[in-house]
């Protein structure tokens, strides 16, 4: 304890010796306006809970804790157990902003449903989550009433508040789960930055009793979240992920979506290795009137298992985003997808879901797929895997454009650019050495159902040689039912392989 200006002050100042410490069994430490800071050894809080919130315009308390060795939030897992949990909150008449929670130590567990959470409910900004822990980040499992969660929220005016995370190694398992969420009103959702300079793990999914959902583990930013008729129009903040290795397994997801008006988050991902397997999914995308989100991936090597998906998607009436990918080798092995599309509704089936009719009006319900560039070493698609646009609506398929020293296509796999009604999206091919084409694979744009309208996307292919099966090529660049009005060129093409398999 000290001396101040204004009395007395609660301080860590000659202590030497830091002890474990422990809040368990609905232990509580509530502060308004005030400043909360624990510092220990190990810290650990077993259904115990800290709060720090503010209902004027003065600005809620900081939380910062160090925990030199570790700090655990642990939930409940029965129905009489409270959760484990850490909130910065301010309420809805309040106009003071949010207090930040500051967490250092060496390894930090969210586990059985503990709770990490930034709350703007008012007028004020929301506080800013930041972990730096030189080990790891670990949020495992679920709880009765929640997963593990790390979230910043806003619901009222003010803008949600910002996560940042920096460690060695990320582990969200079992439904673990970090969110930046925003709501009804116009404030803007938060940001998150993950800085993991070993490796991020996003895998599995987990149940929760009280709500009898399966939560997938997940990274997500979220724009107009509500259950009110898709009404919440506030942006999505953006995903930002750098790491050495990024693994996303199991039904785990990395995602920027937007629900409501607002439009949703960019997703920038910058990882040595990525790879995908058993349903992982990497996806920008849109379900309201909001646009979806750009996706922008740079790294050495990106491979997608068994039904796996990196995608970018529309599925109300907003614009499609962009996929973007930079990377030495690409593998997609399994029925897994490359993929920029729109399923664009018809005005009438979007007012039956509760879409406003002045916004109906001033974007035609016309959502557009967005477009795929992929600039790599090697392309390969393998197993009925695809790299496709697609409009599925009344909107536009976006365009494919490759750079590539190899393309290999295997097993039924494709590149194709589709669209049901609207213009039919281009491919384009630029392959300094081999563009391989086996075993029922296939470049194609197809325009237009049978009986429908919509003219098909051109295909040009510049490659040096193309090793083919046992078809001409000319069957291998299908147009779809508007083959007059699309067009197909070959050039600078030294020489046609021919391979019987």
């Amino acid at each position: 304890m000290g001396l101040t200006t204004i009395g007395f002050e609660i301080n860590y100042d000659g202590v030497e010796n830091f002890k474990n410490i422990s809040l368990s069994q609905g232990a509580l430490i509530e502060a308004n306006n005030s400043n909360v800071q624990l510092q220990g050894r190990q810290i650990k809080l077993n259904q115990g809970q800290i709060f720090s919130e503010t209902d004027s315009s003065e600005p809620a308390g900081d939380i910062n804790i160090n925990a030199s060795e570790s700090f655990e939030i642990l939930g409940g897992t029965r129905e009489e157990l409270s959760n484990g949990r850490i909130e910065a909150r301010t309420t809805r008449n309040a106009s003071g902003d949010g207090g930040n929670i500051q967490i250092q130590t060496e390894k930090f567990i969210s586990r059985d449903g503990g709770v990490l959470s930034s709350v703007s409910l008012g007028q004020g900004q929301g506080g800013q989550l930041e972990i730096n822990a030189s080990e790891s980040i670990e949020l495992i499992g679920t709880g009765f009433s929640t997963p593990s969660i790390l979230t910043t929220s806003t619901g009222g005016t003010g803008n949600g508040g910002q996560i940042n995370l920096n460690t060695d190694r990320l582990i969200l398992q079992d439904g673990g789960q970090i969110l930046a969420v925003t709501a009804v009103d116009t404030g803007k959702g938060g940001t998150i930055t993950i800085n993991a300079f070993e490796s991020i793990q996003v895998i599995g999914s987990g149940f929760v009793p009280n709500q009898a959902v399966t939560a997938p583990s997940r990274i997500s930013t979220e724009s107009g979240f509500t259950d009110l008729n898709l009404q919440g129009f506030s942006p999505g903040g953006n995903l930002t992920i750098n790491t050495n290795q990024l693994i996303v397994t199991d039904d785990g997801i990395i995602s920027a979506g937007s629900l409501g008006q607002g439009d949703a988050g960019n997703v920038d991902i910058t990882a040595n290795y990525i790879f995908l397997d058993n349903q992982g999914v990497i996806t920008a995308s849109s379900e309201g009137t909001g646009n979806a989100g750009n996706l922008t991936i740079h790294t050495d090597r990106l491979t997608l298992n068994d039904r796996s998906e990196v995608a970018v998607r529309s599925i109300g009436t907003g614009q499609g985003g962009n996929l973007t990918l930079n990377a030495g080798a690409i593998l997609l092995d399994g029925k897994s997808q490359l993929t920029a599309t729109s399923e664009a509704l018809d005005p009438e089936t979007a007012l039956e879901l509760g879409f406003e009719p002045e916004v109906l009006e001033s974007n035609n319900a016309l959502a557009n797929a967005g477009s795929l560039t992929i600039t790599t070493d090697n392309l390969t698609v393998n197993n009925d895997s695809e790299v496709t646009v697609s409009s599925f609506g009344l909107g536009n398929a976006g365009d494919i454009n490759i750079q590539a020293r190899d393309i290999f296509l295997d097993h039924g796999s494709r590149l194709s650019a589709e669209t049901a009604s609207g213009e039919g999206g281009n491919i384009s091919l630029d392959v300094e050495q081999f563009l391989s084409l086996r075993r029922a694979s296939s470049i194609s744009t197809t325009a237009g159902t049978t009986g429908g309208s919509g003219n098909g996307g051109n295909i040009d292919i510049n490659a040096l040689f193309i090793s083919r099966g046992d078809k001409p090529v000319k069957t291998l660049i299908e147009r779809g039912f508007q083959p007059w009005r699309s067009l197909y060129k070959l050039s600078k093409t030294r020489g046609l392989i021919e391979n019987k398999q």
